[in-house]
């Protein structure tokens, strides 16, 4: 019987893309995602040697499940445009190696593979599934299987019983009652696994239990009834279609005889070496030679040092003993799922001069920790991951100094637009090889991994210097990374409570709003379906639509905010949108991430993600929460200062147009701030040519839009279109600024002429950016270009700033034995927790530190506020 072989590309590129990181051509390209699809192809052709074959791609814009569940996959981030960018790159190299390749618009390459595995079957093949999404194992049957590539596992039916604890005819429903966060598919709100697989194994599938409903009681029960609706719209959204109109018939999905000379050009134009030099070798042996395994990763060189694991009392004696009489150290540590209060390490690496000793969690001590720290309080040392090898230490006691250097931050300092500058990506960038392809926790994996940061610091400790990043690395960056670790392992304490009564009423308000949205609109619908919402709003209210899509009639904010003032039901659904992902984004997410133990919420700091500079964060993303809105002022109501301390918050104001100011040096701005004006008032008399007494409310507004938008490179059609004013109107606008402030039209021309010439653009704090794109053929990558080169230099210092006044901060708490700690960093905002008896103390601290964080010529200022709720700090 013949095989068919359906290989979900998409996932694998995003896996790769995750997996890999860093990969990326010598002018900067992503390739990553690219490798590692390349590699696995490979592999696969090799252990597979299939016949019939088809590697199946999402196809790109929406599908019938975004018109079906507007929230469908919202709470996914955009994908990177790192990966974005290598998806048709990747499907030319499948080609080249002799792959067909599917895409179907409007549904998902999980719809395509179901379409085709049961049409395969009904022709009598067998078929193998190649992915590691759940959704298909509704598919799995006696003809079909999955299988996952990168564990190597295979799925039968038994398979997906130990996997999901339903037989592949139950995954469905078991999906609709739990749901899926990945693709936000709601299921049943407080339903989980357990509950579920109890429901199925008593009473079939999700029909069966809402048949026998009357057998259910208590909190179930009322779980079942609240949550019947989204129970059947997750059915249909985790149901897969097995009807798709297929673009090929099965017998083309021939495995055919790869284009050596297309494949040879794309393998060069990556940069793909190891590939390159493979295939040419293997050209004239035919297609199995040529595809023969490769890892996705090589070693570089095995550890070429003794490794010495410590296991006892004498074996860590001796360890600290050559810890003190050792030239050279450097230190390397892996972790497991993140929990900066008690981190999962699964090892940490010491290459010393002779030796490198490895410590495994079976060996971790406070004792021992306090005397690796007495020893390296008197010697330089490198080491990475520096924040979370700082947590580890803390966690047991003791404390982990400042490194020399730091290689994966030295990374993000040289090359600020790389994906990813974990210790394996850096390795991977630089030496153009892999770590290991060890398991984490394994010794020679640890072993390897100290001495990738002797290699890392030995190769990056020039460039630093050469660049003159010395002083960013070792005051700033390095410092920040200590401060980073301990404002995670304290967290911020949450009114859990809070979260969940508003989560309730929010619940209330949405359903009381559907209930509106469908008097106001006459006709029962669902205000989650944009195809519903159009029909509604065009067909039967006449509506004028505003723009369309290639789907049809586009119901975006936008859209609705221009139809509010027409009707009630727009207004009516961007309240609802509003309240929903206000409930859904926030308050239960918000709930589901306090820590059990502490009570608080340990989010991620992202030291080495932006490349402005700028600190992200995540898990959850704090930036995000609204600042001066009614939804975030709810929000922030949650997050209440624990029994007898207090939140003292500052801000910075306008910090990135005092940049500006400053490294212009035009004097108009320079008084205004150095007067104390209102900067926006002052640009308005201007660009309107009032006195500035005679400024209105609106000419003002008007006046921050332009203020704002020429920071961030803005032209005069976004502000035209942003202002809701002709082009013409907008020209002027720009134009009369510039005239204001002549100084800043000269400082932006320069900084684009020279990052023109030098390939780089820099902050004054010697921060870099590369500006390559200035001289790209593609006409929107120099205009992006622009647009970031303008701004890097403004939003990048006052990053810098924000941080310098962070570390200072730190160690003058500590100097002045005050009890307080930094919780929070929110854009230009630092909020600290401290007891209530030396708050005083501490605002004035936190005001001086923050003004005095960098010297100007024009006054840093900020505003600082105090409460026991955080969103008192913000009126």
């Amino acid at each position: 019987m013949p095989t068919l072989y359906l290989v979900d590309a998409t996932g694998l590129i995003h896996r790769a893309f995750h997996g890999i990181r860093g990969l990326q051509t010598r002018d900067g390209r992503p390739t990553n995602a690219i490798y590692g699809l390349t590699a696995m192809m490979r592999k696969f052709i090799k252990e597979m040697n299939p016949q019939k074959v088809a590697l199946v791609f999402d196809a790109p814009g929406p599908t019938f499940r975004d018109e079906m569940f507007a929230e469908y996959k919202a709470t996914r981030a955009p994908t990177d445009p790192a990966l974005v960018q290598q998806f048709e790159p990747a499907r030319k190299i499948a080609r080249a190696m002799g792959f067909p390749c599917i895409e179907v618009a409007g549904v998902e390459a999980d719809d395509v593979i179901a379409t085709m595995a049961k049409a395969a079957v009904k022709e009598g093949y067998k078929v193998v599934i190649d992915s590691a999404d759940k959704d298909l194992l509704q598919l799995v049957n006696k003809d079909i299987v999955a299988r996952d590539t990168m564990r190597d596992r295979l799925y039968d039916i038994q398979g997906v019983i130990e996997r999901m604890g339903v037989p592949p005819g139950k995954v469905i429903d078991f999906l609709a009652m739990v749901g899926d966060s990945a693709d936000n598919v709601p299921g049943i709100k407080g339903i989980g696994q357990k509950s579920a697989l109890e429901l199925i194994a008593t009473f079939g599938g999700l029909d069966e239990v809402y048949a026998n409903l009357d057998q259910i009681t208590g909190r179930r029960k009322a779980l079942l009834e609240e949550g019947r609706q989204a129970a059947y719209l997750s059915k249909q959204l985790v149901t897969l279609k097995t009807d798709v109109e297929l673009p090929v018939k099965l017998e083309q999905l021939q495995m055919r005889a790869p284009d050596f000379e297309a494949l040879i050009q794309l393998l060069t134009e990556f940069e793909f070496r190891s590939i390159l030099a493979e295939v040419k070798a293997e050209m004239g042996t035919g297609q199995a030679d040529l595809f023969e395994q490769v890892p996705v990763v090589e070693s570089k060189s095995q550890v070429d040092k003794p490794i010495v694991e410590v296991t006892t009392q004498a074996g860590a004696d001796d360890f600290i003993k050559a810890l003190g009489n050792t030239s050279h150290i450097a230190i390397a540590a892996t972790f497991g799922t993140r929990n900066p209060v008690n981190p999962e390490s699964l090892g940490v690496g010491f290459d010393l001069s002779d030796k490198i000793y490895v410590l495994r969690p079976a060996s971790y001590n406070p004792s021992l920790f306090q005397s690796i720290s007495k020893q390296l309080s008197s010697k330089p040392f490198s080491a990475a991951p520096y924040k979370e090898l700082s947590q580890l230490f803390a966690a047991h006691n003791s404390v982990m100094l400042l490194p020399s250097f730091e290689p994966t931050i030295a990374s993000y300092l040289l090359y600020s637009d790389r994906s990813s500058h974990t210790l394996e990506s850096v390795f991977l960038s630089e030496f153009d090889q892999g770590l290991s392809n060890a398991p984490d926790g394994d010794l020679s994996k640890i072993a390897k991994m100290a001495q990738a940061v002797s290699q890392l610091s030995l190769k990056l400790e020039p460039q630093i210097k050469t660049f003159g990043l010395e002083k960013l690395l070792l005051d700033v960056e390095i410092p920040l990374a200590r401060v980073l670790g301990e404002m995670e392992r304290s967290g911020v304490p949450v009114a859990r409570d809070v979260l969940e009564q508003l989560s309730m009423v929010l619940g209330q308000d949405v359903q009381g709003l559907e209930k509106d949205i469908i008097v106001a609109a006459g006709v029962p619908f669902n205000p989650n379906s944009p195809k519903q919402l159009a029909d509604v709003l065009f067909s039967r209210l006449n509506l004028p639509v505003i723009k369309k899509t290639k789907s049809g009639p586009s119901t975006d904010v936008s859209v609705l905010e221009e139809l509010a003032g027409m009707h009630p039901v727009p207004e009516l659904i961007l309240e609802y949108r509003s309240l929903a992902k206000l409930k859904g984004t926030y308050a239960d997410a918000l709930a589901g991430l306090v820590n059990p133990d502490t009570g608080r919420i340990h989010t991620s700091y992202n030291q080495m993600v932006t490349s402005t500079g700028r600190l992200s964060s995540s898990s959850p993303n704090l930036q995000n929460i609204p600042i001066r809105t009614e939804a975030g002022r709810k929000i922030r109501s949650a997050f209440v200062a624990a029994e007898g301390t207090e939140f003292i918050s500052a801000d910075y104001s306008q910090i990135e147009l005092r940049v500006l100011a400053h490294l212009s040096k035009d004097q108009s701005l320079i008084e205004a701030f150095t007067q104390g004006a209102d900067i926006h008032a002052r640009t308005a008399s201007k660009i309107f040519h009032v006195a500035q007494e005679l400024v209105t409310a609106d000419m003002r507004r008007t006046a921050k839009v332009v203020n704002f938008g020429l920071l961030y490179g803005m032209g005069a059609f976004r502000l035209g279109r942003d202002l809701k004013i002709p082009r013409g109107e907008a020209e002027r606008l720009i134009s009369d600024y510039f005239n204001a402030f002549p100084m800043v039209k000269v400082f932006l021309d320069k900084t684009v002429e020279d990052a023109t010439k030098q390939g780089f653009v820099f902050t004054e704090t010697g921060r870099r950016r590369s500006a390559s794109g200035l001289v790209a053929t593609n006409k929107l990558e120099q205009a992006a270009t622009k647009r970031m080169v303008l701004n890097m230099p403004i939003q990048g210092l006052a990053a810098d700033i924000i941080k310098i006044a962070m570390v200072r901060l730190r160690q003058a708490l500590i100097d002045q034995n005050l009890d307080a700690r930094i919780v929070m960093q929110v854009h230009d905002e630092l909020v600290l927790e401290s007891s209530t008896a030396c708050g005083d103390q501490v605002a004035k601290l936190l005001k001086t530190t923050m003004e005095g964080a960098y010297s100007m010529s024009v006054p840093l200022v900020v505003s600082v506020e105090r409460g026991s709720i955080w969103s008192e700090l913000h009126g």
